[in-house]
């Protein structure tokens, strides 16, 4: 799943600062370009769709995804593990660190290779791609992408069907395959500090002979206090994939952190581009 978030007025941003809670911000939100923030870097067209960020719960934490093969009987053949670090500050910018991959039994085989990061700026509508270190002084370029000026926010996180999860069973005809995703409510765990609710789905692809053509599994534990996946994972017939948010601290990230650094140049580039983020079972 891809997505961009976007968006948040300067009024908006003082109400949530005094402490209404983690929600998304939905409705028209109008960027006002400053001198870190030019005219130039955005596009003619306004009104464009984006997705609410979800302001007034600020976080540093840190997401591990790990990935296990698994042969032809079901056991582990391979395992690897990706960390990215993980800002979110009250009005809703953001930004992610992605680490080097971490292979068992090889600890330094990605020692020295600069981070990805990507910073979004939700208040004024704006995104940087950037890397750190970096050794070469022409290597100290960010990119930015800007969405319109005015853009309209729609809710796009998983808020409507987490908070009060019901049991569902869903049909689905593909061709002439049929998919079958039944979904079950798991009820509430703690996990990291922080009340989580827990779903599980089991989604099964059978073809019009009625042979069964493929399974996957899934299962979410979602934080209404962070509107946040604390804990995900993902099961198919080839591998098993699990994300873990950890290190959680509830405070207000230095706001520096959502731009590129002092000395970095700034690249425009014409189109935004979608955000990765973790598959919801």
């Amino acid at each position: 799943m891809m997505k961009t978030l976007f968006t948040t007025g300067f009024l908006m941003t003082s109400l949530l600062a005094l402490g209404q809670g983690a929600r998304p911000l939905l409705g028209k939100d109008i960027a006002v370009p400053s001198a870190r923030f030019p005219a130039e870097w955005y596009p003619k067209e306004t009104g464009m769709q984006a997705t609410a960020p979800i302001a007034g719960a600020p976080y540093t934490a840190a997401m591990t995804m790990t990935t296990t093969v698994l042969n032809s009987e079901g056991k582990p053949i391979g395992t690897s593990r990706q960390r990215t670090l993980m800002w979110r500050d009250t009005a809703g910018r953001f930004r992610t660190e992605e680490l080097p991959s971490e292979i068992p039994g090889y600890p330094d085989a990605y020692d020295g290779l600069p981070h990805q990061i990507t910073a979004v700026d939700t208040v004024h509508h704006c995104q940087f791609i950037w890397s750190a270190p970096v050794a070469r002084e022409q290597a100290r370029e960010a990119v930015v992408y800007c969405n319109s000026g005015e853009v309209s926010r729609t809710d796009d996180s998983p808020a409507s069907r987490m908070t009060d999860p019901k049991p569902e069973i869903v049909h689905e005809q593909l061709g002439t395959m049929t998919r079958t995703t039944t979904t079950t409510p798991l009820g509430k765990r703690i996990l990291q500090g922080l009340e989580a609710v827990g779903v599980r789905s089991v989604t099964t692809e059978i073809d019009a002979e009625g042979r069964l053509q493929g399974t996957k599994e899934g299962e979410i534990w979602w934080s209404p206090a962070l509107h946040e996946s604390l804990l995900m994972t993902v099961k198919t017939h080839d591998c098993i994939v699990t994300w873990e948010m950890t290190e959680i601290r509830r405070d207000e990230p230095d706001a520096g952190l959502f731009y590129p650094p002092e000395g970095y140049s700034i690249r425009k580039e014409a189109e935004v581009p979608p955000l990765p983020v973790p598959p919801q079972p």
